[in-house]
């Protein structure tokens, strides 16, 4: 497994570090193609563009399902951002911390080191 491979897949927990991290990736991805997009071709562009949205929210999809297990919640909580007032409830769930020790997703994401 490589050092972005918490990027892709459905299983297991990331904290909120990693969560920053992986949306970091997928919208830098977007900006460097949407920026490369202007010397393409039009038909390729359109195709370009498209599969960029497409991983940007593959990543986006997965990560989030893995943040919500870190705070020991289904994936489809993700539903919740269909309904106006409620996705407040979502964000909540985001930014709060993990369920110290294993849950019932796997055990917890190994926290960043500072750096002396």
């Amino acid at each position: 497994m490589g050092k972005f491979a918490f990027l892709f897949g459905y299983k297991g927990r990331v904290n909120r570090y990693q969560l920053l991290i992986g949306q970091c990736i997928a919208v830098g991805q977007l900006i460097a193609i949407c920026m490369l997009s202007e010397f393409i071709p039009d038909p390729g562009r359109k195709f370009l563009m498209g599969a960029s949205f497409l991983v940007a929210y593959v990543i986006t999809f997965f990560i989030f399902t893995k943040r919500l297990h870190d705070v020991n919640k289904s994936g489809w909580y993700q539903l919740l951002t269909i309904i106006p007032i409620i996705n407040f409830y979502l964000l909540i769930l985001i930014i709060s911390p993990g369920t110290p020790g294993p849950n019932q997703y796997g055990k917890a994401p190994i926290a960043p080191t500072p750096h002396p």
